[in-house]
């Protein structure tokens, strides 16, 4: 997929559900009642990772806003084996995640403006004021938040591509 597609995919998707005329988070169509991520936007999506072995699924919320992509998912004290968290940049960046006040172990996938996991880091939570910074190798511009481990187990790997839809 070209990456001006895959950005106009992501950008479409982020501005429709800006002008739904509402802040409140809402509940999926067929939504079950069961725990889901939540965020000020209460926005979600699917994020569709091909991988050598077939597709991956998670619905992960996404951090749109500058103050929702710093909360992240700090404070939570569990999160559903196939839920998460994307933060999705409009430019390529190379900034790093931290695990400050996040009560639950992280692993993150850094995605490049094609749509390819460029590397994959575990982080641990982080209580103390001094947290490590999770830095990736490369520029990107997406990032993927599941429960640590989640992608292993479910044989997702650099290489792989996630398609994020809304």
């Amino acid at each position: 997929m070209p990456v001006r597609r895959f950005l106009a995919i992501i950008v479409v998707g982020i501005l429709a559900t800006a002008c739904n005329g509402s802040d409140q988070p809402t509940e999926p169509a067929g939504s079950s009642g069961s725990p889901s991520p939540t965020t000020t936007s209460g926005q979600r999506a699917a994020a569709l990772i091909d991988t050598a072995e077939g597709s991956v699924l998670f619905e992960v919320e996404v951090a749109r806003t500058d103050e929702e992509k710093e909360v992240g998912l700090m404070g939570r004290e569990s999160l559903p084996e196939d839920r998460g968290m994307a933060f999705v940049f409009f430019e390529p960046t190379a900034g790093g995640f931290w695990m400050k006040d996040t009560l639950i172990p992280l692993s993150i996938a850094f995605v490049g403006s094609d749509g390819i996991i460029q590397e994959i880091l575990d982080m641990e939570p982080c209580t103390e004021e001094n947290c490590p910074i999770y830095t990736p190798a490369e520029p990107y511009a997406l990032a993927l938040e599941v429960n640590k481990g989640a992608f292993d187990r479910t044989g997702v790997d650099a290489g792989d591509r996630v398609t994020i839809s809304f």
